[in-house]
C-alpha cells in the first residue's frame, strides 16, 4: 500500500511532501511498513498505477515513485492543481523533471522492457 501526503490549502496549489509504504503481513493480517523497494519504481496517479523493474528501463530510477496528481486540477479550473515529481525513498527528496504544463490528464505509458527484447 501507498501512502501520500499531501498539504492541502484552501484555493492552493495541492502539493504532495512524501510517501509511506506498507506490505500486508498475511498471517497476521497487518501493515509492516517498508523502507525501501529495493530494484523497483512505482508509477502511480489518479488514472493508473503499475510498478516496474527499474533495471529494465533506461533511465528509470529504482526505489523510487513517479507520481501524478491532477484531479484538482480538473476539479478547480481556478485555482490549477497539477502535481508531478519523483520521490526517492532512500533520500525522501522529491524532483521534479522539466514538463510542459500539460492541458489533458497524464497516463502512464510502458514500452516493452529491454530485457524482453534481447
Amino acid at each position: 500500500m501507498v501512502r501520500r501526503y499531501i498539504r492541502y490549502r484552501r484555493f492552493m496549489k495541492h502539493k504532495t511532501k512524501f510517501f509511506r509504504i506498507h506490505k500486508l503481513n498475511f498471517d497476521d493480517d497487518k501493515w509492516i511498513k517498508k523502507k525501501s523497494l529495493g530494484n523497483v519504481a512505482l508509477f502511480i496517479g489518479d488514472n493508473s498505477s503499475i510498478s516496474v523493474l527499474a533495471s529494465d528501463f533506461l533511465g528509470c530510477l529504482p526505489n523510487c515513485i513517479y507520481f501524478n496528481h491532477d484531479n484538482d486540477r480538473i476539479a478547480w479550473d481556478i485555482v490549477p492543481s497539477h502535481d508531478y515529481g519523483v520521490y526517492n525513498i532512500e533520500s525522501e527528496e522529491i524532483s521534479q523533471p522539466n514538463t510542459i504544463d500539460a492541458k489533458q490528464e497524464a497516463v502512464w505509458i510502458v514500452p516493452p522492457s529491454e530485457a524482453s527484447q534481447l
